[in-house]
């Protein structure tokens, strides 16, 4: 299992637990160890109803008279992504009207999603007018070349995730304070069924987050509500924008982290509940090389998917660069810099609260989004200058960027 991290700094201990559980789960593996398993190469795409490897001919052949495909990912991998855009290519290509439905996106932001596949926004304005460092998180850059291909397309492209909003609705418990059409849309958080919280109970407890979590602990309850939440959602919306197009040659495409997909008991559930097209399933996975066998294949469970992918896990690659830890807020003269965590071990411990960052290596930062992105282009290698405001006085920082510590 592979930790996911918070996204908000600001949440209490408990709060952060459930969510960061909850990013944990939405592109976790399959408990360990499963008794039937399939043997599946990395970089191969392996078809387990029919037991075998397909070649890209074969999976186009596939997906002929599929009206909507759940596309798992594993959120920070480049390869997961790259496949991705591979199979939307494909599909474009073949003729087929593809929708592309986001995980990362609620459909509030769908009028920046148009208006990005339109062309008539750029990078960063596209970023901010969607939220999607405050929605998602995730360094855009995993995602930048699906975008670009969305846009050089002019694909239909909707959010079909929950807002920020709804999930801390969930969270808490407090669903009669959202309008009734969401709440209708919504349901019965409580009535997932129960194969469901035992495999959450089994990853999250077998993943190494430092305690074991019990079903009736208010910790997993909480999550359990917002991963039902998201499932719910996405798949209802995802199945309604496939059956709302008369196309027969149609296809929604749902970029999806994998732990939403697994054994068909979240996204893909709902999906099938609420709306009777075909659909297929493609779960996948990052391993590392000591869980291949003697001829370096990965065992995946008997029926966790329709399709299934595994990826070699790259030991060199460090992500994209961040200012992870760091509270940060809106400032009339840049990003300022609210909350230093007192044992940050990264480089940008040099930072102190109340500092208005203005310009990462060279390039003017006035938004949040502008600072993520900014970061995300910097060098591992390389010395960057920051500048910033302290107490009034314009000052310059030189750090070196690590993986730990921003």
């Amino acid at each position: 299992m592979r930790r996911r991290p918070a996204r908000d700094p600001a949440l209490t201990p408990t709060v952060a637990l459930s969510l960061a559980l909850a990013l944990a789960a939405c592109s976790a593996a399959a408990p360990p160890a499963p008794r039937y398993v399939f043997p599946v190469a990395p970089g191969t795409t392996y078809d387990l109803g029919q037991g075998r490897p397909l070649t890209p001919a074969e999976l186009s052949d596939r997906l002929r008279g599929v009206r909507l495909l759940f596309l798992g990912e594993q959120h920070t991998s480049s390869r997961s992504h790259a496949f991705q855009r591979e199979v939307i290519a494909q599909l474009a290509a073949a003729g087929r009207r593809v929708t592309v439905a986001l995980e990362m996106l609620p459909p509030a932001a769908d009028a920046a999603l148009d208006a990005w596949r339109e062309g008539r926004l750029e990078e960063l304005a596209f970023l901010e007018q969607a939220d999607w460092y405050e929605a998602w998180g995730f360094p855009w850059a995993y995602y930048r070349d699906i975008f670009l291909l969305i846009r050089e397309r002019r694909m239909a492209v909707r959010g079909v995730n929950a807002d920020r909003a709804t999930r801390t609705a969930a969270r808490e418990g407090k669903l009669e304070s959202l309008p009734a059409p969401l709440r209708a849309e919504i349901g019965d958080l409580d009535d997932a069924p129960e194969p469901h919280a035992r495999l959450l109970l089994d990853v999250l407890n077998r993943g190494g987050h430092g305690r074991s979590l019990a079903p009736e602990a208010p910790e997993f309850r909480a999550y359990h509500r917002v991963q039902t939440l998201w499932d719910r959602l996405m798949g209802g919306r995802a199945a309604g924008l496939a059956a709302a197009d008369d196309d027969p040659q149609a296809i929604v495409v749902v970029l999806i982290g994998s732990g939403h997909l697994a054994y068909k008991l979240g996204a893909n559930l709902y999906a099938a509940r609420a709306a009777g097209v075909a659909q297929l399933s493609l779960w996948d996975d990052t391993v590392g090389q000591g869980e291949l066998d003697a001829q370096g294949r990965y065992a995946v469970p008997l029926g966790v998917g329709d399709l299934a992918r595994v990826y070699l896990d790259d030991p060199g690659w460090r992500g994209y660069p961040a200012p992870r830890g760091l509270g940060l807020g809106a400032d009339p003269g840049g990003v300022k810099v609210t909350r230093v965590p007192a044992a940050h071990a990264g480089a940008l411990g040099a930072l102190k609260p109340g500092d208005v960052i203005q310009r990462v290596a060279g390039e003017r930062v006035a938004t949040l989004a502008a600072l993520r992105l900014a970061f995300e282009r910097l060098p591992w290698e390389r010395p960057v200058e920051l500048t910033l405001l302290r107490e009034g006085r314009p000052l310059t920082l030189t750090l070196r960027l690590n993986p730990a510590g921003g």
